[in-house]
């Protein structure tokens, strides 16, 4: 099978760590909603007519938008300014909301299923988002 690959615009946001009150866990609203709406409608086009079965390997790379210090008083990127991301969120957190998104989409029945792939977090020179890409293993 051909891999799966699409790109969705917005503001890639970590998944929230869980809270407890009066004994009962709960995600904190925020602005991770926002971002779960736009990977839920980016992948719609791109969602198999059946759920996916064995093992798949998902690669992402995640494009965050460039700080204000990036650039130069003209508008243009410094030549230092850095390619990689690396500050908060983690790769883990940012990785999650898309598996746990691309679960509910119906893509697969467990995000368990996926065993393989490379996660990159990168300044964005154009717009951020994150490309997926999905590739059964069997």
């Amino acid at each position: 099978m051909t891999p799966i690959e699409f790109f969705i615009v917005g503001e890639p946001r970590p998944q929230p760590r869980p809270r407890v009150a009066r004994g009962h866990a709960y995600n904190p609203p925020g602005l991770v909603d926002a971002w779960k709406g736009a990977i839920g409608w980016g992948c719609k086009a791109h969602r198999p007519p059946h759920p996916l079965v064995g093992p798949m390997r998902v690669d992402l790379w995640f494009y965050f938008p460039r700080p204000k210090y990036h650039f130069r008083k003209d508008g243009q990127l410094k030549q230092e300014a850095p390619i990689r991301h690396i500050v908060r969120p983690d790769r883990d957190n940012a990785e999650k909301v898309i598996l746990d998104c691309l679960t509910r989409a119906g893509f697969w029945d467990d995000d368990c299923q996926v065993c393989a792939g490379e996660v990159n977090k990168l300044y964005a020179n154009t717009e951020p988002g994150v490309r997926v890409v999905i590739t059964p293993l069997i």
